[in-house]
């Protein structure tokens, strides 16, 4: 991604190691770059409160979030949180595929508003799976109300990237797996279904 010159960066990360929640510091600058990493299994919500805090308090729409992501997936309702954050901030955001973006990483992905993808970048796509616990008829109420919970959010991130068909055949515990090429052509062809107005296109390179 080209910045201007004017942008001072701001690298945030998170180690692999690192048992706190991402945290992050702060200049007064006229525009920030805001890098934070995403290359472990995604965890627990209280890991991610720095990225939501500077998503929805902290960025400016001068701003821009880089989230590098290699991830196999990890905690949807941490996804689903980075998410929300996502599509309410002010600032420019762009996911950077480096390597993996399985599942909830892929949903992370979709929701930002540029997508740089890497070389050897691989994108997949899954059914979500959850524990459940209690009497049969508590389990089978939570398993489908998960469902149609998941389901809204997949038809939601993957309007476009992945077809009707696709996103059925997902839900129904089918598995999808992209490279880079893929990736882009599904990203082109994303952005020729979206109508201006009505979605707001996706940069991609």
């Amino acid at each position: 991604m080209n910045r201007n010159s004017s942008v001072e960066d701001l690298v945030l990360g998170v180690s692999a190691n690192n048992e706190d929640e991402l945290s992050y510091s702060c200049v007064n600058l006229p525009s920030v770059k805001y890098e934070f990493y995403l290359d472990e299994d995604i965890r627990s919500p209280r890991y991610y409160r720095g990225l939501v805090d500077v998503l929805l308090n902290v960025a400016t729409p001068a701003d821009v979030i880089v989230l590098n992501i290699n991830s196999d997936g990890g905690n949807l309702d941490s996804a689903v949180a980075i998410i929300e954050a996502l599509k309410r901030t002010q600032a420019e955001t762009v996911a950077v595929i480096t390597g993996r973006c399985c599942s909830a990483a892929s949903l992370i992905a979709l929701s930002c508003r540029n997508i740089d993808v890497g070389e050897f970048a691989v994108l997949m796509v899954h059914e979500v799976t959850f524990g459940a616990g209690g009497s049969t008829k508590d389990v089978k109420g939570q398993g489908e109300f998960e469902h149609r919970m998941i389901e809204k959010l997949y038809k939601s991130v993957y309007k476009h990237f992945l077809t009707e068909k696709e996103i059925e055949d997902v839900l129904d515990n089918r598995t999808i797996w992209m490279d880079s090429e893929e990736i882009l052509e599904r990203l082109e062809q994303m952005n020729e279904m979206i109508t201006l107005g009505v979605d707001k296109k996706v940069k991609y390179s």
